[in-house]
């Protein structure tokens, strides 16, 4: 939303969807575990050096991109790297702009801790 690269909002939503496409493709491709969890991997390493660097927009691009992993998951379990995902969103103090992303990102993980509270 902030973005220097692009001064039109309707090019940076085009641009932050096919950034979350992308990289649910790349986990869905050839149905492969280890790939998915390596491709996975890469987005979470990100995400823990934007939380280092105290980068909230880079999170949010992040959280963005495992939204769409979450929800293409959606009859699977999620893999083991998403306690870090959400630990993150929970331990951040995101701005109005990221908490939108934040809540999309909770929601979709809701349903696969749904069948571990029952």
């Amino acid at each position: 939303r902030d973005s220097a690269h692009s001064s039109d909002l309707e090019d940076l939503i085009n641009t932050r969807d096919s950034l979350q496409e992308i990289i649910v493709d790349m986990c869905l491709v050839g149905n492969d575990a280890e790939q998915s969890a390596q491709v996975i991997q890469l987005v979470v390493d990100e995400m823990k050096r934007c939380e280092a660097q105290q980068d909230l927009l880079g999170m949010e691009c992040c959280w963005n991109a495992l939204t769409g992993v979450a929800e293409a998951f959606c009859d699977d379990p999620l893999p083991a790297n998403f306690a870090g995902v959400i630990s993150c969103v929970v331990s951040s103090q995101p701005n109005d702009k990221a908490a939108t992303t934040a809540s999309d990102l909770l929601q979709a993980c809701g349903p696969h801790f749904d069948g571990l509270l029952r």
